[in-house]
């Protein structure tokens, strides 16, 4: 079996072999500066990653607004009877002012329709609830309506029978 030796003059190595050994002395520079580099990305990405689950972590649970804070902000642009509900519930600020909103909407529209509104506030959390009581008071506003204009069965009753 030949033994593996070690040639100290270059020059007796054949040319194209020398030439092919640089070539791939090369490629693996270029190889190894571009695994540098998807580290580098590898990393950045990393650091993208936790950053995100974090801020995922904190929306998860986030803390709920201090009632000094619900009182003041349902004080500056919404109904104050809102703020112990809000207070109670135990919200974050983020989600009081998202309800301040609809309660500013849903307030407008009842004015508008003329529902009265603290009917609609009491069931901010569930829109479908909410849609329900709308239209029991319209439905009761309605038949209240049509029942005045109505005569009495009664009275209705005994016309027909005098008349016979």
């Amino acid at each position: 079996m030949p033994r593996a030796t070690t040639i100290a003059d270059h020059s007796q190595v054949p040319r194209s072999m020398l030439n092919t050994l640089r070539a791939a002395e090369q490629k693996a520079y270029a190889i190894q500066a571009r695994a540098d580099r998807y580290r580098a990305q590898l990393e950045a990405l990393r650091v993208k990653h936790r950053r995100t689950i974090e801020e995922l972590e904190s929306l998860k649970s986030p803390a709920a607004a201090s009632a000094e804070e619900i009182i003041a902000r349902c004080s500056q642009s919404g109904p104050d009877t809102l703020a112990v509900q809000f207070a109670t519930a135990k919200l974050p600020m983020h989600i009081v002012e998202q309800r301040l909103r609809v309660a500013t909407d849903v307030r407008d529209i009842a004015k508008a329709t003329g529902i009265e509104a603290d009917i609609l506030m009491q069931h901010l959390d569930s829109p479908a609830r909410m849609i329900r009581s709308a239209v029991k008071a319209v439905k009761d506003e309605v038949q209240g309506a049509v029942s005045a204009h109505l005569p009495d069965q009664g009275q209705v009753y005994q016309q027909m029978n005098q008349t016979l």
